[in-house]
Parts: C-alpha cells; structure tokens; sequence
C-alpha cells in the first residue's frame, strides 16, 4: 500500500530534497533502503545516495502500482537533483505539481523547481511564475507555512538570493 503519512513542513525556506533537514520525508523509516518502496527511496535519499535513489524510481515508474504517485514524482525530483541531473529534476517537480496539485507535495516541489530555476538555469521569471504558483496551490490546501516558504522564497529571489538550496 502506499506511504500516505502527512509531512512535516518547516516555516523557512526548504533544504535540498530529500536531506535529513528536509520536510519531505515519510516516517518510520523501512529497515532497509533497497528502494522497493516509497520508504525505501526515502532511506536512500536520507544516506545522500542519489545515484541508488534514481534507479530505485526508474524502476518504480516502469511499474508504479498502488503507490502515491504524487509523493512518488516529489522523490524522484530530490533523487535526480541529487544525483546532479537538475533539468531532468525540475521536470518531475512541475510534474508532481501539474498532476497532483491538490497533494501535499504540489507546493514544495514547486519551491524546489523554482530554485533550480534561479540557480541553475538562471531564470528568475520562470522561477518566480513557480513560486507565485506554489502560493496559490498552498493556499488552495491550506497549508499555511508552505505558503509563508513560498513567499520568503518570492522574497528571497527579489533580494537576488536563491530561492531554496540545492543539494
């Protein structure tokens, strides 16, 4: 069955996806981070081991099954960042939220889009048309400090700061 545990959201700006500092995680953690499971990839993203995670998620896309395919898109985002493969990451995070924009993860996989965007990239309007929506879509689920990331992440780019780190 899928992981559906609720996150914990931070009121700052967030870490590099899938860190320990990161909002993003679901709990408890699998003994085993054999990348068979949602929890398992999160045990490979939490040991930094990005290349691992990457292939553990190619293989879940190729036969997803039950599993929540939101929080799903939102791992394979943090495993490719990690991995160093950021446009293939920023694509999974506007993914996540595109298709599930009403799911927890819509939001911070927008905030993490929108810094690959500013840092990588270099293209500050993009990023904050990624932020301005990550408002929006918080807003909509009523998350509150998602909403108040977002926003001290707009703020942050006005200032010519990076919107979130990056891994």
């Amino acid at each position: 069955p899928p992981v559906n545990s609720a996150p914990q959201k931070p009121a700052k700006p967030l870490p590099p996806a899938g860190t320990s500092d990161s909002p993003r995680t679901t709990s408890p953690p699998a003994p085993t981070g054999d990348g068979k499971s949602l929890v398992g990839i999160d045990v490979l993203l939490r040991e930094k081991k990005f290349k691992e995670a990457v292939t553990a998620c190619e293989r879940i896309a190729a036969d997803p099954r039950d599993r929540d395919l939101a929080q799903f898109l939102f791992q394979y985002g943090t495993a490719l960042q990690g991995a160093g493969r950021t446009k293939e990451a920023a694509v999974m995070f506007v993914r996540d939220a595109v298709l599930f924009p009403s799911s927890q993860w819509a939001g911070p996989a927008l905030i993490h889009a929108a810094a690959i965007h500013s840092e990588e990239f270099k293209d500050a309007p993009a990023a904050r048309r990624l932020l301005e929506k990550a408002v929006a879509i918080a807003e909509a689920n009523q998350e509150s400090d998602v909403v108040v990331q977002a926003r001290q992440a707009l703020q942050s780019l006005d200032a010519g700061q990076s919107p979130a780190k990056e891994p």
